[in-house]
């Protein structure tokens, strides 16, 4: 396998079916066929936020209701046809993929009849998420759209993770929580997967 197909399968294993053995391939393909700099160390962070905040799941949860977070956190139709674009450089409006990933998201929580309010038992672990999602995202805004005045870029960003905070039930906030991981990683691997071709 190339550089490019092994950092690419590994992010599609991760918008597929996101678990922490996931996210250490992730992290091996980052580590071995990228070169080192800003954009793969932000890459690396952003993979070993959401595999801490996995595995923090993974403790806190039944093996079935971890099983069906992974289903849920699935984005294999729309973020595939993203991911494409991202490798096809074809443009892609960066505002229209966030808010599509999170309504699909949202819809498949929201039609699942058997869900339940599941009480994880601290809140910290969502607040740590989103903490670092907050200032990801703050940066990813000032390199993509620098002409942004602070207040504007504070009105999309909150506008952006707020909700995964306010929801009251813990597996829609953990899925929106989850979506804004993937994206961002998605973001962030598009960015460095050309440059893999030439690292060996």
């Amino acid at each position: 396998m190339t550089a490019m197909s092994e950092l690419i399968a590994t992010m599609l294993c991760v918008l597929q079916r996101p678990e922490p053995a996931a996210l250490v391939s992730l992290q091996e393909a980052l580590l071995a066929e990228v070169a080192p700099g800003a954009a793969r160390a932000e890459a690396l962070a952003t993979a070993g936020e959401f595999h801490g905040y996995l595995l923090d799941l993974r403790g806190r949860l039944s093996a079935r209701q971890y099983s069906q977070l992974a289903a849920w956190l699935d984005v294999a139709a729309m973020g595939l046809v993203a991911f494409e674009n991202f490798m096809a450089d074809k443009p892609t409006d960066l505002r229209g993929l966030i808010t599509g990933l999170l309504a699909e998201g949202a819809m498949v929580v929201a039609n699942r009849q058997h869900i339940k309010a599941w009480d994880v038992e601290a809140q910290t672990p969502h607040d740590h998420a989103a903490w670092y999602l907050r200032d990801a995202y703050w940066r990813l805004s000032e390199s993509t759209l620098p002409e942004l005045s602070s207040s504007e870029r504070l009105a999309r960003l909150r506008s952006l993770v707020t909700p995964a905070q306010t929801v009251r039930v813990s597996s829609e906030r953990i899925v929106a929580l989850g979506r804004l991981f993937q994206i961002l990683l998605l973001i962030q691997v598009s960015q460095l997967a050309p440059r893999a071709q030439s690292v060996n």
